[in-house]
């Protein structure tokens, strides 16, 4: 069986989810990408100068004032079990209080995650922000930490009117690196839009829209709120009103539902399809945790491929969940057939020509391809020497990176200097190493992520990130993990925009396979 890496992927789109989605939980909303920190005591407190205005601690009482804490000594907030369908496989806390005496605001929510994972590996999450009294009550200041398989990645942010700074550290001592974003618009208006205190005043079919802070892009993103129905529900043997909630990132293009009570507090709240909070007591979140079902994060299909390193082309029918496209180009022709159906053709082929702006993108620096560090750099040129043309570099990266990382599940190394040092990853290092490394001798090169078939035992399609380099113009795919010059017909690309997107395709899609082509014995 082909061996591949999915265990980061699920807990990380779990992570991921959790911060995107758990908004109505907890009283307010985030786009973070997956992997956090271990802990309330991991995270820094958010220190920012006071916004412009009146004390904001001293304002008239507001509809905040139902969502949030009374002091801030009210900390134990709410528990959450995280559940894959039926399966218990970690817990959240969703803390919405006061800020205290050094925090520099108003009000402050602070989403916890801790997942499971196979091996005896865990992936922890931890998301702060700080919101400032007064009129809009902006938001001031954030952290969100991330901790998976013993690695730790932390972000700081100080939003400011004019740009926000965001410092980033990775292990426990390393020193931050600062980097400048624009402003945000994000105001405790997002928190009260996911967490309504009186949900039995909105009118169904409403929508409202609002800027939302997105770490991985460093910018706003624009999240819609929908109550899809509103009345009267049983819960716990009492008759409240509740009302069900989608509320929709738009550059993520994922979607979550919640049903949320009175006072803002999430009942249930869907982390895409395949992944639930559900309220509980502490005790009861905290216990009967077991590892992430890594196989139920895959599509399992009817037909075998044969091995999958000789699939030169694959036709497959896809049953998409609603609102969601599957990228289609020159390698991988996507035909929309209606009802929620497509049909995708992929040949082990080049792909689309590779504009200047494209071209541009995929040689800059960014925060997993550090390519300028020195250690980066030093490792592309040695992998390297003596090569002149770009199709013998990239020959000569791929198997460089398969050899030169041991495989290793349930770690989150955030950054390509980082997995240099550290030696070990799963699919995503194989890949953000490789990206590095190319851009660092002038290759112009991105990430993928998708789904590959692992082979005729499992009779699966799992989730996995590869990489595609511009070669003589084109886009082409290749595999740094399995050590694939170009990769074969078996990848099926879902994103280039981040591994989040992943979360829009977890437990909600189907594959019928309708012809595979192999190549000659």
């Amino acid at each position: 069986m082909r061996r591949f890496e999915t265990i980061p992927h699920a807990a990380r789109v779990a992570l991921w989810l959790l911060a995107a989605s758990a908004a109505a939980a907890c009283g307010r909303e985030s786009t973070s990408s997956p992997s956090a920190p271990a802990g309330e005591d991991a995270v820094p407190t958010a220190i920012a100068a006071q916004p412009e205005g009146a004390d904001p601690r001293r304002d008239e009482p507001g509809p905040a004032d139902r969502v949030f804490g009374d002091a801030p000594a009210d900390r134990a907030g709410r528990w959450y079990g995280v559940y894959q369908g039926d399966k218990k496989v970690g817990h959240a806390r969703v803390v919405a209080r006061r800020a205290a005496g050094d925090e520099p605001g108003r009000w402050v929510s602070d989403v916890s995650m801790h997942v499971e994972v196979p091996g005896g590996a865990a992936a922890d999450a931890l998301e702060r922000k700080v919101y400032a009294g007064g009129a809009g009550g902006r938001l001031t200041a954030g952290d969100y930490v991330v901790t998976v398989g013993g690695e730790r990645d932390a972000r700081h942010a100080t939003f400011a009117r004019d740009a926000t700074l965001v410092t980033r550290a990775h292990g426990a001592d390393a020193p931050g690196v600062p980097t400048r974003c624009p402003p945000s618009a994000e105001t405790v208006d997002t928190a009260l839009a996911t967490a309504p205190p009186r949900p039995g005043g909105l009118e169904v079919g409403a929508s409202t829209t609002v800027p939302a802070w997105d770490w991985e892009a460093c910018r706003d993103d624009a999240l819609t709120v929908t109550a899809l129905t509103v009345g009267p529900r049983q819960v716990a043997g009492v008759e409240v009103t509740v009302a069900e909630l989608r509320a929709t990132l738009a550059r993520a293009g994922t979607s979550s539902t919640s049903v949320v009570l009175e006072g803002g507090v999430a009942l249930t709240q869907g982390l895409g399809p395949a992944f639930t909070l559900r309220l509980e007591d502490e005790a009861v979140a905290k216990s009967g945790a077991e590892a992430l079902d890594i196989a139920g994060t895959g599509v399992a299909v009817a037909r075998a491929l044969g091995p999958p390193a000789a699939v030169s082309r694959l036709e497959l029918s896809l049953t998409l969940p609603p609102g969601v496209a599957v990228p289609s180009d020159a390698r991988q022709t996507v035909t929309i057939e209606g009802d929620g159906r497509a049909r995708v053709v992929i040949r082990r082929a080049p792909g689309d020509l590779v504009g200047e702006d494209a071209a541009a993108a995929a040689l800059a620096a960014d925060s997993a391809s550090d390519w300028r560090d020195p250690a980066v750099t030093a490792a592309a040129r040695e992998a390297t020497a003596g090569l002149t043309t770009d199709a013998a570099k990239v020959d000569a990266l791929v198997p460089w990176v398969a050899r030169r990382l041991r495989d290793r599940v349930g770690v989150h190394v955030p950054t390509a200097s980082r997995i240099l040092a550290v030696g070990e990853g799963d699919c995503t290092e194989h890949t953000w190493l490789f990206v590095a490394l190319s851009r660092a001798v002038g290759v112009p090169a991105r990430p993928v992520y998708g789904l590959v078939y692992t082979g005729d035992d499992a009779r699966r399609f799992a989730f996995h990130a590869w990489a595609e380099v511009r070669l003589d113009g084109r886009w082409v795919a290749v595999d740094p993990t399995w050590d694939e010059r170009v990769a074969d017909a078996t990848h099926l690309a879902l994103s280039r925009d981040g591994f989040e997107r992943l979360a829009t395709f977890l437990g909600d899609l189907a594959i019928e396979v309708v012809d595979v082509a192999r190549d000659a014995p």
